[in-house]
């Protein structure tokens, strides 16, 4: 009797401990993203003005968008690698950007059908991976705006037949299909993200008129219908996750935005803009009722000689902070990659485009602007390996130490590099750490040393031997 009333007790205490935990914070565990002060998509916008952002739409060679989940469709199987998505988050942090749009179900990667093409879910690798992307740039402490339907016209080759093809493309026009997408895919899609806050915007279209509209080949398959199935995009959003700010990605005339995508409840128009003379468009020129968000910038920069494209983009993010465009994502990040597209050209020699420069001051000159203040440039880590440590410097530095730590709390200088030592193109330094022993994580930051004062870098991720 006395055991069973000592069970009964401790089971009383887990149960007021739980209870209490739960009325504290409104759930049984508090995550870490909840912990920090993460904003919305339109808080976040009112306090900065401007969100400055940074695609990926492939992280492999020769592969767009089926790293995420396997493709039902072309039979293909994912090819997730967490190392290349860890890369991407630094990079981006250290090159000043907000806000990271991850390409979303390319060629429908991730989207499992039934034997009749309708959408039965998505894959549970899918879903695990695009946790980890969430988590790994919530740990970088970047936003992520998603897309949930990309480039429908992706998928039509020539070796998928054209009966196929209607079949598929039926989840656009035939209401009981579009439900099936929506239940059993947007809808799970939607609810994870709901559990990271810095997931705070939704591409719900990435522009369905691309390439001529291929959509336009199926059967049924019209602007109209287009339009209530986008819109229905938005109920789900609604409902499944009403934290998210939502836009389409529009690749047709600007001036035809409001006739395209207006009354579908968006919150913002989006458009994706390739000049090459670094000055944005002027939404009041078009009469939008909502703020315009551009989906990509820079892929006609090729025009612009390497050397010229820092003065480019600092005339491009101003043009567009001075004109009210709310959010500016480049075109984009392809890591390994010499595209000249690309913001990385990871040659031999680890070099950088004049543009990651352009990004990273312009957003440091930025954050002084917004809190009135003169403050020096921090040094900012890049992804690095056991190879070696690779940074951004901070303008008029002299010297940067390089300190390191085991347990992110007690941290020691191993090395003092001259500003003057800059081997790997403009204000980016590169050091080894010979000292490191096996099977240990380090974790490292960088101090930089000015003529009075100094600033120290975010820590890096871990760093095995």
């Amino acid at each position: 009797m006395l055991k069973c009333k000592r069970s009964i007790s401790l089971i009383i205490s887990v149960v007021m401990i739980i209870t209490l935990a739960f009325n504290s914070t409104g759930a049984l565990f508090t995550s870490a993203a909840e912990q920090s002060n993460w904003k919305t998509a339109k808080e976040l916008i009112k306090e900065r003005g401007f969100l400055s952002g940074v695609q990926m739409v492939e992280t492999y060679s020769g592969t767009t968008g089926n790293d995420i989940g396997d493709s039902g469709i072309w039979k293909t199987k994912a090819n997730f690698n967490p190392e290349v998505w860890k890369e991407f988050f630094e990079n981006s942090k250290a090159m000043g950007f907000d806000i990271c749009k991850i390409w979303n179900s390319y060629q429908m990667g991730g989207i499992l059908f039934d034997s009749d093409w309708k959408v039965i879910g998505p894959s549970e690798t899918y879903l695990q991976n695009l946790e980890t992307i969430f988590q790994l740039a919530q740990e970088k402490d970047l936003y992520i705006c998603l897309t949930l339907m990309t480039h429908f016209e992706s998928f039509f080759r020539d070796n998928l037949t054209k009966i196929t093809y209607d079949k598929i493309a039926r989840f656009i026009h035939n209401e009981t299909y579009r439900d099936c997408f929506i239940k059993n895919w947007v809808k799970p899609v939607l609810e994870l993200s709901k559990e990271y806050p810095n997931v705070i915007m939704v591409d719900l279209y990435c522009e369905p008129e691309a390439d001529g509209g291929l959509w336009r080949l199926t059967q049924g398959t019209n602007w109209d219908n287009m339009r209530t199935f986008i819109s229905e995009l938005q109920k789900a959003v609604e409902k499944y996750n009403p934290y998210l700010s939502t836009y389409c990605s529009s690749a047709d005339d600007s001036k035809r935005l409001g006739n395209l995508y207006g009354e579908l409840g968006l919150d913002y128009y989006g458009y994706d803009l390739y000049n090459s003379d670094g000055t944005s468009l002027d939404p009041r020129d078009y009469y939008l009722d909502r703020p315009l968000i551009y989906g990509e910038i820079g892929a006609t920069d090729m025009g612009n000689k390497d050397s010229n494209l820092s003065t480019f983009y600092q005339a491009y993010l101003n043009s567009c902070v001075g004109k009210g465009i709310k959010a500016a994502f480049y075109w984009s990040y392809h890591p390994s990659n010499t595209n000249s597209q690309s913001l990385l050209d990871d040659t031999a020699t680890h070099r950088l485009r004049e543009a990651t420069w352009a990004f990273r001051t312009w957003s440091s000159d930025r954050q002084n602007t917004i809190n009135n203040t003169t403050a020096k440039d921090k040094p900012a880590i890049m992804y690095s390996t056991s190879d070696y440590l690779r940074w951004f410097g901070a303008r008029n530095a002299t010297s940067y130490d390089v300190q390191r730590s085991e347990d992110k709390t007690n941290w020691s200088s191993i090395a003092t590099i001259s500003s003057n030592n800059n081997k790997f193109h403009n204000y980016m330094y590169q050091y080894v750490d010979s000292s490191m022993q096996s099977g240990h994580t380090y974790y490292y930051r960088i101090k930089a040393n000015f003529s009075s004062g100094n600033t120290i870098s975010d820590l890096s991720y871990g760093i095995i031997k």
